[in-house]
């Protein structure tokens, strides 16, 4: 832990070590999770899922503010935005965007914040006012670099796909330009 956003891994490790797994090593039938998610022991028929994948078995972009935005092996580019929500039960607003491709087709992204975003101080160690994480990691269970104090562009190839991409606010409105293509 470290992050005022509590990781995959740090769920993962609290339900362990209070051996809340068990009850599912005894139920049927359990649910076969994608995208590295684990059964609910409150509920073994759905999944809980890393940040970046939802549905009841982790097969489906989270419904919340977010897109999905389908690739062409030339350039696109989308504006990207969070708006943060009072009336979310968290202490910020997540907007999970999906970036796909042909299936066995590396992805290629750039992005970066506008600079009406620039201008709104939220660059902080941790990024914990507000930023984007890209989950480029092959590990989808993994926490990626968390960034909103970005000066240049930022580039990333990878073999994710679906490629998830998490803009959260704590109070501020967020923009963030993508560019995005397979290769």
């Amino acid at each position: 832990m470290g992050s005022l956003i509590p990781s995959f891994y740090d769920f993962d490790q609290i339900n362990q070590y209070y051996q809340c797994y068990d009850a599912c090593q005894r139920a049927y039938p359990v649910a076969v999770c994608a995208n590295g998610g684990v059964p609910n022991p409150n509920n073994c028929q759905v999944c809980n899922c890393p940040m970046g994948y939802g549905g009841d078995l982790c097969d489906q972009r989270p419904n919340d503010c977010g897109i999905t935005l389908l690739t062409s092996n030339e350039w696109k580019k989308q504006r990207l935005t969070v708006k943060f929500n009072k009336k979310d039960a968290e202490y910020f607003t997540f907007c999970t965007s999906w970036i796909m491709g042909p299936a066995n087709r590396s992805l290629q992204v750039t992005y970066e914040i506008t600079s009406e975003s620039v201008g709104q101080e939220i660059c902080s160690y941790g990024c914990y006012l507000g930023g984007i994480e890209v989950k480029y990691m092959k590990d989808p269970r993994m926490t990626n670099d968390g960034d909103c104090c970005m000066n240049t562009p930022l580039n990333v190839t990878t073999t994710v796909n679906p490629l998830p991409v998490i803009l959260y606010t704590d109070g501020t409105t967020l923009n963030y330009e993508i560019s995005y293509r397979y290769i």
